[in-house]
């Protein structure tokens, strides 16, 4: 007071009095004249008075006079103004000059109070009407915290962000920097619109991001609706400077993905700070990473993120790869955008160079191995973790597998791999034209792992159809915890549908016949329309929705895209895939001199009668003897069983909906037996149990009776649940890969059962197969036995093909068309069924023959591993080596052996033949209808014949005549003494089987099943294959490619009817005693005389086309030449050599070549000396003719008859005593006629 002047005082306290009259916010300041302090009386209304006002107001005046706060004094009355008396400590000479106006001007801008600041400026900004909505739904909203923390105008930023939220899934994000910050800090508000997010789930989200969360504070919103404001004060891990102008649209749009799950959360987030790459660009190098994962690399997704991370140029270089190749916005020509990919590859070449460690240089060269190997992709379509999607396509990612160096063994053609935050899977293609069923795996680390296991078996499975294998699995990555059965197949059919859809977006369509690639898509690769899948494991409901999806998408496949929907073939109704393995199971009983339809038999299996494979499987015979079974809830043992009274108990559990082993009614069970949850501590054992079993115990857990029940003895052992239960013993069971069942898997040699049959996939190892071949057992492979399945569904997809084609020409309507799929059952399942019964006839053939065949064996996968279609070691097929140990004790291969190099082959010849013109053989039209009931063929023949997949129903169809018929080394062997193709091969065969009437000929035989010796039934087909391979042997080498089919059948069809009709005519003495012989033989075994005599003729008659030739070309009756002929080869001694070499003993591949060489040398020197004799006398009989030539050659017959002796007195015929003889022989025809 006594330091200010009058006049100062004077205006202090008139404007005191003044501020009663009129209250406002005023400060009257004086400065000390030595600028040691500032005295600031502040007045303020007494309703806004608080102490963040004050706070305020000492920030106002100390930032004004350059100094702080030494002392203040408050005065709060009845009066309607308050005071704070502050003394403002200063620097003398640093106190700026200042203006008291503006100091009043911030102290009427702090007394109105944050939330009218906030409203002034919302007007402001926005307008008055916009302005205020605002205010009014958002002013009052911010705790006094947040108010203290933060100014009016970033309020505003926070308003919009908050008005943002609904459009944003309840979630938003602002990156922002304060002045005072550090150059490698960030803050980060997270906003959310209904309550206060835990830290747990924040903290992770953004360390992903590679930052480190130093603090955070979190302002409630106050409101009825809740929400919170999250402000982060973040650090780089690396401590490196950030751009945040930069990365703030990139990590903002990026966080909003996570929290919507659009994106994971995971560490390759960090690329989008790192590398500057967008969220959906890191989806691309994720996608990536996780296929890496699936091909078995050692290395975890965060080392493989962080390789990422390290070397941020080489990543944007492969990024830039992937947008080369794939990018369809690319401006340029095809060569311009090849050479964009070159200058890319080459810089990727040149950065490797930076690389320090081995680890990361793999990892990167994987990622540019698989870019450079990916074919196609959807990502440049509408994804999942784009905010405009449908939610329905994740990114599919397909890759020419060959190519992929990291690949396991065996590499699939294609597959297409599907990433998605909320499903994962992977479909592996063997073919263009391939099918196979998609599962629902469990398998998140290694499904491919599993897939590829599976699309093994699939693809030898499906040498028996027009499609090579395929399979597909996918991994739901977000079932709900602890949700009850109907959430989670929801969530499963969810992730179903989008697996489904994103296979779809990269494959082509058809319209109208033309092939219509997807939108939006570079392609590396050829047309490629064709995909179809089938149910397999937890998706045997779900064809309806994979066709829907189909449909919905105008897919040219239809409901044909996944078979056995609501319009196709139910499999458990028809049970074809338990009457096709049976049709194996009755092979081996029917071989063994068992009638499995009428004699009982005892069963030992695995599975339950609400199963399709176990249920149906047990009702197929009312013989059979069921001791014991078990699935995964029970186990089931009846030591006695009554056939008649268990097959009707059996019958009604099948029709019982969901029933179980529990459900059976145990009054039925023979004494001792019963039904056991697997559950139980401890089973007790009955003295009936026990001497079925054969052990003593008194009690059991249900893993060790399980493991005694395998080991049981019985006739038959069925599969028909899931699980793997037999290794050899030479396996561990880690080598298995089915855990679940360790403790009750036994070894292939402790089997006791005759017969095994596997009606489920995978029941036993390939190598637990073939130990118990070779002790005796008898049975197949899991995809010979159950091929039926596979084979139905795939004429249900061709024959949808076909109808669908028939209705584009009006012949029939889409009620129609399901009316006559449904008629077609029984004509399908026979197709079917039929097909199981020649592929198990086919390998029975071959074992018979299979130490004989040893060496043909060998070769043939020799030429398989060539062409890069077999690798033996994954098939455990022998080696080298192992033949010659084979060949050391008389042996051959077991039939597990001969069924997968039985697959191969046929999947070689269809490889083979698809690129052969042959297919295009009007000729060959007929073929197409093999596969199809005889009523299409009858009523859209012209849409058969236009057929999509004409030429792959043809290949299949012959491809599977040949093998079955001819036999499995029959196309190896007629190219290894030929020399020639397989297209020439099979249209010699074609021509053989016409002229020789064999497909009247192979049904008379199969007829036969139960009325004669099975081993008299292989005796004639054999018979007939050497008939086959002889003959096309001859044609090869006779008649001039390419063949004229039909021209080729007419010349010589009528004169070999002939010759065969009446052989007695035409057979030399020598030879009719011999055919005599042979069909007495065949009679006595029970085989039909009509049938005997037939068979019998073909073999005696291989000389038939020969003659016919000589007819031809001289104009000769066939009968005729025929005498003449057999006149010669008794004279000559060209029939004796022929049967004696019968006795050959040619264990040497090259001897047996050898032996035929000479063979066909003999036939060619009768063949030729015949002609020259009847040329020589035409007007004379044939025989007549030969013999008087032969008076006229006294020498030529000394000389032959001499030859002749010395053989028969010189022991049994060797090769080359055979083909010492042909040689002498030629050289004394040569003499007296020029041969």
């Amino acid at each position: 007071m006594f330091q200010i002047s009058e006049d100062q005082l004077l205006r202090t306290s008139l404007g005191i009095l003044h501020l009663n009259e009129r209250p406002r916010p005023r400060a009257f300041i004086r400065r000390d004249q030595f600028e040691r302090f500032v005295s600031a009386l502040i007045y303020v209304p007494r309703d806004v008075y608080h102490s963040g006002l004050r706070q305020e107001i000492e920030k106002i005046l100390c930032n004004a006079f350059n100094g702080e706060v030494s002392v203040y004094y408050a005065q709060l009355s009845e009066d309607v103004m308050a005071r704070w008396h502050f003394i403002i400590r200063t620097k003398p000479g640093h106190v700026p000059p200042v203006d008291q106006t503006k100091i009043d001007e911030q102290l009427a801008r702090a007394v109105k109070g944050w939330p009218d600041l906030l409203r002034e400026q919302l007007i402001e900004q926005h307008g008055e009407a916009h302005g205020i909505q605002l205010y009014n739904q958002y002013g009052h909203i911010f705790s006094l915290s947040y108010q203290e923390d933060f100014e009016p105008r970033h309020g505003i930023l926070d308003i919009a962000k908050l008005d943002a939220l609904s459009a944003n899934g309840g979630i938003g994000f602002d990156l922002y920097r304060r002045d005072s910050d550090r150059p490698d800090g960030l803050r980060l508000k997270m906003y959310h619109g209904t309550e206060i997010v835990p830290l747990s789930q924040c903290l992770p989200m953004l360390e992903h991001l590679g930052l480190k969360v130093i603090s955070e504070h979190a302002y409630e919103l106050e409101r009825e609706t809740g929400g919170c404001i999250h402000d982060f004060y973040l650090l780089r891990a690396q401590n490196q400077t950030l751009e945040i102008k930069t990365i703030k649209p990139l990590v903002e749009a990026l966080l909003v993905q996570v929290w919507t799950r659009q994106v994971e959360d995971d560490s390759y987030n960090s690329l989008v700070i790192d590398c500057g790459l967008t969220g959906r660009d890191v989806v691309v190098l994720r996608a990536y990473g996780r296929f890496i994962r699936q091909l078995g690399l050692p290395f975890g997704q965060v080392y493989l993120a962080r390789s990422l991370r390290d070397y941020p140029e080489i990543t944007h270089v492969l990024f830039d790869l992937f947008t080369a190749r794939f990018d369809p916005a690319f401006k340029g020509t095809k060569e311009e955008r090849n050479a964009a990919i070159k200058a890319i590859a080459d810089r990727f070449t040149e950065q490797l160079d930076t690389v320090n460690g081995l680890d990361e240089d793999r990892i990167l060269r994987t990622y540019f191995n698989l870019i450079q190997s990916t074919v196609r992709t959807n990502f440049y379509q509408t994804l999942d973790c784009d905010a405009d999607s449908d939610d329905s396509t994740g990114l599919a990612i397909k890759i020419r597998s060959r190519d992929v160096e990291e690949a396991p063994l065996p590499r699939p053609w294609r597959e297409i791999f599907v990433y998605s935050p909320r499903v994962e899977g992977v479909h592996l293609r063997w073919g263009p034209v391939a099918r196979g069923g998609l599962r629902w795996s469990d398998r998140r680390q290694d499904f491919r792992t599993e897939v590829l296991g599976l699309v093994k078996a699939q693809q030898v499975k499906n040498a028996v159809i027009v499609p090579v294998g395929a399979k597909g699995g996918f991994v739901p990555k977000a079932l709900p915890s602890g949700g009850d059965r109907e959430a989670v197949l929801q969530e499963g059919i969810t992730c179903y549908k989008r697996f489904i859809c994103s296979l779809l977006s990269v494959t082509d369509n058809l319209v109208d016949g033309k092939v219509v690639p997807p939108a939006n898509m570079v392609r590396h690769d050829e047309d490629d329309p064709y995909l179809v899948v089938a149910a397999d494991k937890g998706t045997a409901t779900f064809s309806d929705t994979a066709n829907g999806l189909a449909i919905g998408r105008n897919f040219w496949m239809g409901d044909a895209f996944a078979s056995g929907g609501s319009h196709g073939y139910d499999h458990k109704a028809m049970g074809i895939t338990a009457r096709g393995a049976w049709v194996s199971v009755e092979r081996h009983f029917r071989e063994m001199g068992k009638n499995i339809a009428t004699d009982p038999f005892t069963v030992i299996g695995v599975g339950d009668m609400s199963g399709d494979v176990f249920g149906n499987a047990m009702l197929l015979s009312r013989a059979i003897r069921l001791q014991a079974a078990f699935d995964h809830r029970h186990i089931f043992i009846d030591p006695d069983p009554d056939a008649e009274s268990s097959f009707k108990e059996r019958t009604r559990l099948f029709a019982l909906k969901r029933s179980s082993w529990e459900d059976y009614d145990t009054s039925l069970i023979s004494k001792g037996g019963g039904v056991w949850p697997r559950t139980a501590k401890s089973i007790p054992l009955t003295k009936e149990v026990q001497a079925f079993l054969g052990i003593e115990k008194n009690a059991l857990t249900p893993a060790q009776l399980i493991h005694h029940i395998l080991k049981a003895e019985a006739d038959l052992l069925w599969f028909g649940g899931i699980g793997t239960y037999v290794k050899s013993s030479e396996e561990s069971h880690s080598e298995v890969g089915d855990r679940a069942n360790d403790a009750i898997r036994i070894n292939g040699r402790d089997l006791k059962v005759n017969v095994l049959g596997e009606g489920a996939n995978l029941g036993m190892t390939q190598r637990a197969r073939i130990e118990f071949a070779q002790k005796g057992g008898r049975l197949n492979t899991d995809f010979i036995d159950n091929s039926a399945g596979v084979d139905c569904s795939d004429k249900e997809v061709n024959i949808k093909i076909l109808l669908a084609d028939a209705m584009r020409r009006d012949l029939l309507d889409q009620e129609s068309r399901d009316n006559l799929l449904a008629e077609m059952t029984d004509a399908v399942s026979d197709i079917v069924l039929q097909n199981n019964y020649l592929q198990t006839q086919a390998i029975s053939h071959a074992q018979a023959r299979a130490a004989n065949a040893r060496e043909s064996h060998a070769g043939l996968i020799r030429t398989l591993e060539r062409e890069g279609t077999l690798n033996r070691d994954i098939e455990y097929l022998p080696s080298e080596e192992q033949f010659s140990e084979l060949a050391l004790s008389q042996s051959g291969l077991t039939r597990p052996e001969l069924s997968v190099l039985m697959a191969y082959a046929k999947l070689s010849l269809k490889a083979i033949l698809m690129n052969s013109e042959l297919l295009d053989d009007p000729f060959l039209t007929v073929e197409l209808g093999a596969s199809f009931p005889s009523v299409l063929r009858d009523r859209f023949s012209s849409s058969l014949e236009t057929h999509r997949l004409r030429r792959e129903l043809i290949a299949t169809t012959l491809v599977n005549q040949v093998v079955n018929r001819a036999g499995l080394t029959f196309i190896y062997e007629v190219r290894e003494e030929t020399g020639l193709g397989v297209d020439q091969i099979i249209g010699a065969f074609l021509v053989v089987r016409d002229i020789f009437n064999l497909n009247d000929l192979w049904p008379e035989i199969d007829s036969l099943d139960h009325q004669m010796p099975a081993a008299i039934q292989t005796l004639m087909y054999l018979e007939l294959s050497e008939l086959i391979k002889q003959q096309t042997i001859w044609f090869l080498r006779n008649e001039e490619w390419p063949f004229d089919l039909p021209g080729l059948i007419d010349i010589y069809d009528d004169g070999v009817v002939a010759l065969l009709a009446n052989p007695e005519a035409v057979l030399s003495p020598l030879s009719l005693e011999a055919f005599k012989t042979r069909v007495g033989m065949y009679e006595e075994q029970g085989a039909p005389v009509g049938l005997s005599r037939k068979i019998v003729a073909l073999q005696m008659l291989m000389f038939s086309c020969d003659v016919q030739k000589i007819a031809i070309a001289l104009d000769r009756k066939v009968v005729d030449v025929g005498r003449a002929y057999s006149e010669v080869g008794e004279r000559i001694g060209f029939d004796w050599l022929r049967q004696a070499s019968d006795t050959l003993s040619t264990e040497d591949h090259w001897d047996r070549l050898a032996a035929r060489a000479v063979l066909d040398d003999l036939a060619d020197q009768q063949r030729e000396l015949t002609q020259h004799i009847l040329e020589e006398n035409r007007k004379a009989d044939g025989p007549e003719a030969v013999i008087k030539w032969f008076d006229d050659q006294e020498l030529t017959r000394a000389r032959a008859d001499r030859l002749l002796s010395d053989l028969k007195s010189s022991g049994p015929l060797s090769v080359a005593k055979l083909s010492f003889a042909a040689r002498h022989l030629r050289s004394i025809l040569s003499r007296a006629v020029g041969i």
